[in-house]
């Protein structure tokens, strides 16, 4: 695991590389030390496994990687998911399903079927958000060999873990304060009614809110940089919704605000509600601006309808659903 390729899922921090290396040893999966981009293989892929907290169930997924033999980032194909039901478990035809999407050889999907449920079994047993064999490559010997894995830990669950590291939450900045929840869109808001209005909205549309950063009352241009960097840097955070009622301060000073901060911001998106004074002279400013990764809303409903798909995008895009 040492030669982990850090740019694979950004979960990898949550748990140590050891403690997932020694669960993924005792449900029979053997994590190799060589660096896989120097393996001749026919097929990379992506296995994971992450609970759908809507739905109640687990999505298994398998996504192609490619190139196999790149010492840089990956590519990742269309993945393919099939939704496990607890009470009914992880069945064969599904396993072989997964197969079939990711083009497998017909004559390994015994092969396949197995670690697929090595991977559920593991995913289980460490009361896991999310598992994954991160890349498993088929050689040109026809053999399974994974290369990495991560497991995410329920926080929930670390007492029946105690091999389980904290994840590390960064504390927030001075006058500004942090409510957390385990969804992936975190809002930004100057009051905690918005900030309970817009998690009530997401969960509306579909969504799960990561909780609020609140920067209250009083000098919103000065908090608001430190906000928005402290809630996009946050673990399993997806999107920033941005939610704010002007009162003395103007929205077009709001957004002029956010584009400097956007001039350095991180790769998370960030979508943009504002009401108030010049609601429609900052949105107007936003808009000319066309910054990638920035968006404009027009009310609530529609913020948390647009998190909700950006989030749910990012997710595929990783190769993983329902966090």
């Amino acid at each position: 695991m040492d030669n982990y390729h850090t740019d694979l899922h950004r979960h990898s921090t949550q748990t140590s590389r050891t403690f997932a290396r020694d669960y993924f040893l005792r449900a029979g999966i053997a994590i190799e030390t060589e660096a896989f981009w120097e393996v001749d293989g026919q097929l990379a892929l992506r296995l994971s496994a992450a609970n759908d907290r809507n739905t109640g169930k687990i999505n298994i997924t398998a996504a192609p990687l490619s190139p196999v033999r790149d010492g840089g980032s990956l590519l990742l194909g269309t993945p393919v998911v099939e939704v496990v039901t607890l009470s009914i478990g992880l069945r064969d035809f599904q396993a072989r399903a997964l197969a079939l999407g990711v083009n497998v050889p017909t004559q390994l999907w015994d092969d396949f079927t197995e670690i697929v449920r090595k991977l559920y079994t593991c995913h289980l047993n460490a009361d896991s958000l999310y598992t994954a064999l991160d890349p498993l490559v088929l050689t040109n010997n026809d053999l399974w060999i994974a290369y990495g894995g991560v497991i995410e830990v329920d926080p929930n669950a670390y007492y029946r873990q105690p091999g389980a590291p904290l994840p590390q939450i960064p504390l927030p900045p001075e006058r500004i304060n942090y409510v957390p929840l385990n969804g992936d869109i975190i809002s930004v808001v100057n009051g905690a009614g918005l900030g309970m209005l817009t998690a009530d909205a997401i969960t509306r549309f579909g969504g799960v809110s990561a909780g609020m950063v609140d920067m209250s009352s009083g000098a919103l241009l000065e908090k608001l940089a430190p906000a928005l960097t402290f809630a996009a840097s946050l673990p399993r955070v997806n999107v920033v919704v941005l939610n704010v009622f002007a009162g003395m301060t103007h929205c077009d000073d709001i957004a002029r605000a956010v584009l400097r901060w956007n001039d350095d911001a991180p790769s998370v998106p960030l979508i943009v509600r504002m009401a108030g004074y010049d609601s429609e002279d900052g949105k107007e400013i936003l808009d000319k601006a066309a910054r990638v990764n920035l968006y404009t809303a027009l009310d609530l409903d529609d913020a948390a309808r647009r998190a909700v798909h950006l989030a749910n995008e990012r997710k595929v895009e990783h190769g993983y659903l329902g966090e």
